[in-house]
């Protein structure tokens, strides 16, 4: 068998790959073009035999990186992904430190999502300062979770997901925590154990403006399509809340908030009945008032479209009582009480609004 040079910049370094029997007692002799060099034998357990020639000088980085190369290149699929892994734990011990480049952005094919995934192994176990970024990740864990992953594959995310989170807690952006709260929900759903760690990366998002930092409308989009699509499993009960930290982030970048809405109106999906339900939980949060009350204020026709919208996730208006407060509130009430014409809209609109006749009462109150 011939021996496959591996660059014509190092003369050094050559590669093949064989299948071979189970067989302890395995071992292969090597020669160059006259004598031979050594004998190595094959452990069962063993994907890669690593050998070194003692008095040939080498570049122990450039050899790291094109071995890891032709590992990556090798990778297609979920199990060449798992060799490639199992190789290079083989590895590993001989292996310098590397940085590879042309990984910083991947497409959305399997194929490029598995080397991706491969080099932040690669990463983590090489201690070199460089993880994947909360972009790949995503894409990693949307792209891969239409299959059924073996625990390899999952317990490789996992590994990734906790070097971003170890990382990144105290000075990652906003909406790089935000975009992974699915992806966290996602292992958590697949039965792959990994909250611990993860609580103090998603408790410290505080968005600001989008003047200091801006957000693409389309991954903001992905992120809560991704993040309802799991909640299709009625059994399911999201560890950490997309909802909790949706109202910090469009009060902060009021441009996203129509989009928003015509998303989380737009999902079908989205059964009443659960507990998982987005709008209950959203609407249990004080500031969900300040926000559509400061962005209708007195846009009557507005609120009316808003809330025939509303109806068709919440069967129960008491369910989402700080919507029904808002209107009884001082500021609200100041708006309304700023004309005669104003106040004779307001109480047409209540008498339209059927859904919440029956909690009318509190509009009693509201003008006594």
């Amino acid at each position: 068998y011939t021996l496959k040079l591996v660059d014509k910049d190092i003369p050094w370094l050559y590669w093949n790959d064989f299948e071979v029997a189970t067989d302890p007692n395995l071992s292969f002799d090597i020669f160059d073009q006259n004598n031979k060099i050594d004998t190595k034998a094959v452990h069962p357990s063993s994907q890669v035999i690593l050998v070194e020639e003692g008095h040939c000088p080498s570049d122990s980085t450039k050899a790291t990186a094109k071995i890891l190369e032709h590992l990556v290149r090798v990778i297609d699929d979920e199990q060449s992904f798992c060799f490639a892994l199992a190789a290079f734990d083989s590895l590993k011990a001989k292996l310098g430190p590397t940085t590879l480049q042309n990984v910083d952005s991947i497409l959305a094919s399997t194929e490029q999502i598995y080397q991706t995934l491969f080099m932040g192994k690669v990463w983590s176990e090489l201690k070199v300062e460089q993880w994947l970024s909360s972009k790949q990740l995503f894409v990693i864990v949307k792209i891969l979770a239409k299959d059924k992953l073996n625990s390899v594959v999952m317990q490789s995310i996992s590994d990734s997901l906790r070097c971003f989170a170890l990382k990144n807690s105290k000075d990652g952006t906003p909406f790089d925590k935000f975009r992974l709260i699915p992806c966290v929900n996602y292992l958590e759903l697949s039965k792959c154990m990994i909250n611990e760690g993860f609580n103090d990366l998603f408790q410290g998002i505080k968005f600001q403006n989008s003047k200091v930092q801006s957000i693409d409308p389309n991954d903001l989009i992905e992120v809560l399509t991704f993040g309802l699509e799991l909640r299709e499993d009625k059994t399911f009960i999201p560890t950490h809340w997309m909802e909790d930290h949706l109202i910090g982030l469009l009060q902060n970048h009021n441009h996203l908030v129509e989009s928003t809405l015509q998303l989380l109106f737009d999902n079908t999906k989205c059964d009443e009945t659960v507990k998982t339900n987005l709008w209950k939980r959203l609407w249990k949060n004080k500031k969900c008032w300040t926000l559509f009350q400061s962005r209708y204020e007195i846009l009557f026709d507005v609120w009316k479209v808003f809330i025939s919208n509303l109806q068709q996730y919440v069967s129960d208006f008491a369910d989402i009582p700080n919507l029904l407060r808002g209107f009884q509130s001082k500021k609200f009430r100041e708006l309304v009480m700023g004309s005669p014409d104003t106040i004779n809209t307001f109480l047409n609109f209540i008498q339209e609004q059927k859904c919440m006749c029956v909690h009318a009462r509190i509009f009693v109150s509201f003008w006594s």
